[in-house]
């Protein structure tokens, strides 16, 4: 699953590609109560599949403005089926910065040890990512 993490100063959002149920899927957080339950959540739809458009038209309905590559970034994770990985964009420029899961490697624990990443490093990392993917479904194994 990828994950992708906005917020401004009302809500914290989480947008990403599920790559087992293969859709898109949307959160909205109160940003003050992020422990509590989101104020929106695709879960609650009787479809809990979303298009980019809905997510689009409910990010609109919350006056939430996305990041300016959320769209395309979201595109291209359904067209590649990537996931395992949390990208988190910065408020104040939209630029993202990738944190993929690797246990408890300390580096990437949290949100803050990711440094950020220009767009065509991120193009070489997901590119890196999907050919280990490949390469171990090649060997026989799925995730």
């Amino acid at each position: 699953m990828s994950r992708r993490y906005f917020e401004n100063d009302t809500y914290a959002v989480v947008a990403g590609w599920d790559r087992p149920l293969q859709y898109h899927f949307l959160d909205i957080y109160q940003r003050d109560h992020p422990e509590r339950d989101p104020i929106f959540s695709h879960l609650s739809l009787l479809n809990p599949s979303m298009t980019l458009e809905q997510i689009a038209d409910t990010l609109k309905t919350y006056g939430i403005t996305a990041p300016p590559t959320l769209f395309t970034d979201l595109n291209e994770d359904a067209l590649a089926d990537r996931g395992g990985f949390d990208v988190h964009y910065d408020p104040e420029t939209g630029t993202a910065s990738i944190q993929a899961e690797y246990g408890d490697r300390p580096d990437l624990g949290d949100a803050s040890a990711a440094e950020p990443v220009e767009r065509h490093r991120l193009q070489q990392l997901a590119d890196r990512i999907r050919e280990w993917f490949q390469r171990d479904r090649d060997r026989g194994m799925e995730w």
